[in-house]
């Protein structure tokens, strides 16, 4: 995994030292796993926890998903209409 100038990623086995603003590989692979179903089609949203950085990643993920499955919806609606 490259590495962020803004933040530091820890491989597994260091130690954790969040305050020190690192965030361990780890903790970035749900996010990534949801990413990568999402793009093979399944949105379903990931829980919005963990540290800050990690956390907000998920909200967004999780708007991003909303917001395409609501342009899903009005596509269908107006094709619908159209048809």
């Amino acid at each position: 995994m490259s590495e962020n100038s803004a933040t530091r990623v820890l491989e597994d086995g260091q130690n954790r030292a969040f305050e020190d603003g690192l965030i361990r590989a780890s903790d970035l692979r749900p996010p990534l796993a949801a990413m990568t179903a999402a793009r093979d089609g399944d949105f379903t949203e990931v829980p919005e926890t963990g540290y800050a950085p990690v956390a907000e990643l998920s909200t967004a993920f999780n708007q991003i998903i909303d917001r395409d499955i609501h342009f899903n919806t009005e596509v269908r609606r107006l094709r619908r209409e159209l048809v």
